[in-house]
């Protein structure tokens, strides 16, 4: 079960975008995500037996910005 919650600092280790998702391997080694990245390696964390510490992915805006649709 998730019980950490991550900031707005906090980046993802793959690409470096906001992480919402962190995760710890049986030897403790943290490893934060953007939701696109924690998608793309979800199965391998799985098969490595490493837990989700923190999912905040229900706290991305689901409406884009308007300054994203500007023209």
């Amino acid at each position: 079960m998730a019980t950490a919650t991550l900031k707005t600092s906090d980046r993802c280790d793959a690409c470096g975008a906001q992480a919402f998702v962190m995760t710890r391997s049986q030897k403790g080694l943290e490893l934060k995500f953007c939701a696109h990245d924690f998608r793309k390696n979800e199965a391998a964390l799985k098969d490595s037996s490493a837990r989700v510490v923190a999912d905040d992915r229900h706290l991305i805006n689901p409406q884009p910005s308007v300054s994203a649709n500007a023209e």
